[in-house]
């Protein structure tokens, strides 16, 4: 995933030669957007993929990361039982987005 038009310019060919599919984010929001298929948790597994994370790669290359179902439902759930929340707490975010729990 490119976020600007020089570097998917630059680059889409010659991923798409060593058979990588690439894409700008707002082909992937549009796709997103017109998807008539809706989301059913009831039907949810354990090992599906629900979200990319992507990396900075601050310690090597940027890539992603497939989260799974479990993960997250597991991080949930575990906060819960360890922490002492009420429904009118407030939470504030310090960490960058691809802290998915945060």
């Amino acid at each position: 995933m490119f976020d600007k038009d020089e570097d998917y310019n630059a680059n889409k060919g010659k991923c798409q030669q060593l058979g990588i599919n690439v894409y700008m984010l707002e082909e992937i929001i549009g796709a997103g957007n017109k998807s008539k298929t809706a989301l059913e948790l009831d039907k949810l597994t354990k090992d599906d993929v629900i979200m990319l994370n992507y990396t900075s790669g601050t310690t090597g290359a940027p890539k992603g990361v497939k989260v799974h179902a479990f993960g997250s439902v597991m991080d949930c759930g575990s906060t819960l039982y360890t922490t002492s929340t009420k429904s009118d707490d407030v939470f504030i975010s310090y960490l960058p987005s691809p802290h998915v729990f945060d």
